[in-house]
């Protein structure tokens, strides 16, 4: 039986927005209705939008390294 934690490469979802697995949280990049596109980490939205997918993906692995660098203490 897999994990389903485990980490992934990207891939499409039946919505048609792109996904991935890191660490446990899930990164999806998806097309807004005036052609740029948007990015998420575990339904947080990251800032902006993107005038291509590859800047929307880069832009949710930013974010995800921001949300690990961040401190709760």
């Amino acid at each position: 039986m897999s994990d389903p934690t485990h980490d992934t490469d990207w891939a499409e979802s039946a919505q048609g927005n792109d996904w991935k697995r890191i660490d446990s949280k899930v990164l999806v990049v998806g097309r807004k209705k005036d052609g740029d596109f948007w990015a998420m980490v575990d339904g947080h939205f990251a800032k902006g939008s993107f005038p291509h997918k590859a800047a929307a993906k880069a832009a949710a692995e930013a974010e995800l390294r921001r949300q690990n660098n961040m401190s709760w203490y």
